[in-house]
């Protein structure tokens, strides 16, 4: 039996607010309910799905993530695969997901996007460029002025703010697993099965449905759709 304690002696607690909205009973829910099958909502066949929705849902879409909040329609464990018959969803959108999970894992996991995408069906993936990172580092190191992206975070986490530091943030740190670069998720792209790749920027591709690109991470973000 599951048995759970529920401690709120250190959360402010508001009658106004429902008791899904607070973090703590999420995590309960999402230990209670993760990869079982009975609690999915998959929507219909030819739906949109939002890989790694977080808080972020959206009733257009079949929202997925590991941790359940208010509106997850999924609440599922990636690297265990997805829980969808084959050429299920019309589309999938996933942002700033693909670098939490290892490399290996991110592997499977673009195979079974392949597996659950309907032919002609493009999946779009945003993820921090590791490439503008180190450029940006690069160019420090060559004497010239670098911008790297989202630097006053920096100061948040670190008593010295550097180029360096701002790799090692994006490396190391949001539980980040694998930064990846254009020529890397091109590649696994192909292995996975996909036969077209493009390089995409914010607020543009082949399916004006995907286009959730959150305008805060586009600084640093790749976008990368493929068919």
């Amino acid at each position: 039996m599951f048995l759970v304690k529920l401690n709120f002696s250190n959360t402010k607690l508001d009658l106004r607010r429902s008791i899904f909205g607070y973090s703590k009973v999420q995590r309960i829910v999402s230990a209670l309910i993760r990869n079982r099958i009975v609690f999915a909502n998959r929507k219909k066949k030819g739906c949109y799905l939002d890989l790694g929705c977080g808080q972020n849902v959206s009733p257009d879409f079949c929202n997925l993530d590991y941790g359940w909040h208010p509106g997850t329609d999924i609440c599922w464990d990636v690297t265990r695969g997805l829980p969808f018959p084959e050429g299920y969803v019309s589309g999938i959108f996933s942002e700033h997901m693909l670098e939490h999970i290892p490399f290996a894992d991110a592997l499977k996991l673009l195979a079974e996007c392949r597996r659950i995408l309907r032919k002609g069906g493009t999946l779009r993936l945003v993820v921090p460029d590791g490439e503008l990172y180190l450029s940006q580092y690069c160019k420090h190191q060559g004497g010239n002025r670098a911008c790297m992206p989202n630097a006053d975070s920096d100061k948040t986490y670190f008593a010295i703010v550097t180029p360096i530091v701002s790799v090692n943030r994006i490396f190391r740190f949001y539980g980040h697993q694998f930064i990846w670069d254009y020529e890397t998720l091109r590649l696994a792209l192909y292995r996975a099965g996909f036969e077209n790749v493009e390089k995409r920027t914010f607020g543009e591709g082949a399916d004006v449905q995907l286009l959730r690109d959150t305008p805060s991470r586009s600084v640093e973000s790749l976008y990368v759709e493929a068919s």
